[in-house]
């Protein structure tokens, strides 16, 4: 009993209990626009501002000025997905200096030499991706239908992807060695089976460097080609410097109400005050411009999942 009771604790330490997905996503972008762009927290402080939110969350939730809070967040959520943007990419938008053409160029020819790099790989194995990812679709579907607690059955995609690619990948492989040897001769097809483990890690890491990079494109392109984006963008922006403050307010307002004097969550802000009062707004590079990543914590620290499995081994070995 202790042992679950400690699998329990634990749970509770790295997950955020809210009522559905709507509002996980809310409390998510409520904290990105509660913590300063400047501020950079340990994991495990990542981790633990976003418990309390949802902890005042689930105990103010019938608040008159929570229910309309997260009411516009729904909306700006909507506008958002309208836009196919990221909140990240709004807080980094700035076009009040006019746009940056320049940095358009830059990744344009970026984009063009990261796909010729991947076109060989991604022609080569584009039927066996094919394959994995409607079969791993198919799989999340019928997890879904049997579950009523799943809601986009993302883990089962992920986990299905992977072992069906362990056969499907290797299988591949194989194939295309026949194919080299009997068409180019043993050595041939020798030198490839070698190589291809390092020409596929490197289209990886360059594969994720191009979706990096196109998510970030395609809506500078817009703001070059397209008036009612740029408008919309602008528009965006506004909403998002409004829906700081009302956040940043019903924190202060919420905030010492939540905790009792007993408790020292409150007397130990994660987000001090001078840091909330301080100019929240960074200096943005061209490079960064709708760039659609954030770092809103570091990974150095040993994180409390962690922390959990190293006791667990303790209590079995």
């Amino acid at each position: 009993m202790q042992l679950l009771a400690r699998v329990e604790a634990g749970l509770k330490d790295v997950t955020v209990n809210v009522p559905d997905y709507e509002i996980l996503r809310c409390l998510r972008t409520a904290h990105c626009l509660y913590q300063p762009v400047n501020l950079v927290l340990p994991a495990d402080r990542y981790l633990d501002l976003q418990r309390r939110l949802a902890f005042g969350y689930n105990k103010w939730k019938e608040e008159p000025q929570l229910i309309s809070l997260f009411s516009d967040i729904n909306a700006y959520h909507q506008r958002l997905d309208k836009e196919e943007l990221k909140d990240a990419q709004i807080q980094t938008l700035d076009i009040s200096n006019g746009l940056p053409f320049l940095e358009l160029l830059r990744r344009l020819l970026l984009l063009f030499v990261y796909s010729l790099l991947v076109a060989p790989c991604f022609l080569l194995f584009s039927p066996v991706m094919a394959f994995v990812r409607q079969r791993a679709l198919y799989e999340s579907h019928k997890a879904k239908k049997a579950s009523s607690v799943k809601l986009l059955g993302k883990d089962v995609i992920a986990s299905q992807k992977i072992l069906i690619g362990f056969v499907s990948f290797p299988v591949a492989v194989v194939i295309y060695f026949a194919i080299a040897c009997y068409f180019f001769g043993t050595w041939y097809g020798v030198f490839f089976l070698a190589s291809l483990p390092l020409f596929a890690y490197g289209t990886t890491k360059i594969s994720e460097q191009l979706v990096l990079l196109y998510t970030a494109t395609k809506p500078l392109l817009l703001l070059f080609l397209s008036d009612r984006f740029r408008n919309s963008c602008c528009e965006l922006i506004e909403t998002r410097r409004l829906l700081q403050r009302k956040v940043r307010s019903a924190i202060e307002s919420l905030g010492p109400k939540t905790w009792s004097e007993a408790e020292d969550e409150w007397k130990d802000r994660i987000v001090k005050p001078q840091t909330l009062m301080g100019d929240d707004s960074a200096e943005t590079s061209p490079g960064q411009i709708l760039w659609p990543q954030r770092e809103l914590f570091t990974h150095e620290d040993v994180s409390s999942s962690q922390a959990i499995l190293q006791g667990l081994e303790e209590e079995f070995l």
